[in-house]
């Protein structure tokens, strides 16, 4: 059995985290019902300058309304590898997925 995800060190590997918008929200059709499964959102990171950062949150928790550039931090936070193929070559993708994002309290 492999690794199923890796808890990060969130200070280490990300830095600081702020918020920058809800990039796409997931939705699930059932007998003509919706739901939201995940949100998706980008964030800015201090260390990882090259990407934004992309967390999944998972649908049941309510649509974040913070403010553009508002730090932030995540809820439990894990960082899931997944396969994939593409002719003879293949490649992970790393997703990552936490339980909530909040306002960082300010000290």
């Amino acid at each position: 059995m492999g690794m199923k995800f890796v808890v990060p060190d969130v200070d280490k590997t990300f830095g600081k985290l702020y918020f920058g918008s809800c990039i796409e929200e997931v939705h699930a059709s059932r007998n003509e019902n919706s739901a939201i499964v995940k949100r998706r959102y980008s964030l800015f990171s201090e260390r990882q300058n090259a990407d934004n950062v992309e967390v999944e949150i998972p649908g049941s928790v309510p649509k974040k309304m913070i403010a553009y550039d508002e730090p932030v931090e995540l809820v439990n936070p894990v960082i899931e590898a997944s396969p994939r193929r593409i002719g003879d070559r293949f490649f992970t993708d790393y997703v990552m997925r936490a339980d909530n994002i909040k306002v960082k309290e300010k000290k």
